[in-house]
């Protein structure tokens, strides 16, 4: 859980990023599509065939100045956008618009529980602790349960160790 959270985070960080400087898109014909730019996710969706449109690739823009001032021109809101039909019978177009920083800091969060759960533990264990309750372990056999919180011993608590 940890590494994979971190790599996963890593990624979507890197799109966040990135998505400042390229366009990526994929869709299915003229009916739905899903466009990364901006710092943001959108998802396009047309009430009727439109069959000049289509989507897909990676496109790279130059529509706003490279350089610090980047960081503004990403999207950081949620929004949804109707386009009505221009002409009777056409179709209208629903745009929802997801901002990459939110699954990115959740992702980020519970990542950093995880690690932090993880080296808790580690420490724990390190120590003579119980897992549990961090109840010392000194003087007790090593299968005996935890006289504080009756938890089962650690794994590594519960094997003999040899003298050398």
């Amino acid at each position: 859980m940890k590494w994979g959270g971190a790599v996963a985070t890593a990624i979507l960080f890197g799109l966040w990023v990135l998505s400042g400087w390229y366009q990526m898109a994929l869709g299915s014909g003229p009916q739905w599509a899903a466009t990364v730019e901006i710092g943001q996710l959108n998802l396009y969706w047309q009430t009727a065939a439109n069959p000049g449109r289509r989507w897909g690739g990676i496109e790279r823009r130059r529509q706003y100045p490279n350089g610090p001032t980047m960081l503004y021109y990403l999207r950081w809101q949620f929004d949804h956008w109707n386009f009505p039909a221009s002409k009777p019978g056409g179709s209208s177009t629903d745009l929802f618009c997801f901002p990459l920083w939110a699954p990115t800091a959740g992702l980020a969060a519970m990542t950093c529980a995880a690690w932090m759960i993880d080296r808790r533990e580690t420490r724990r264990r390190a120590k003579g602790l119980c897992p549990n309750c961090s109840y010392p372990r000194t003087g007790l056999a090593p299968g005996a349960v935890c006289p504080e919180c009756g938890s089962a011993a650690p794994v590594s608590a519960a094997l003999p160790t040899k003298d050398i």
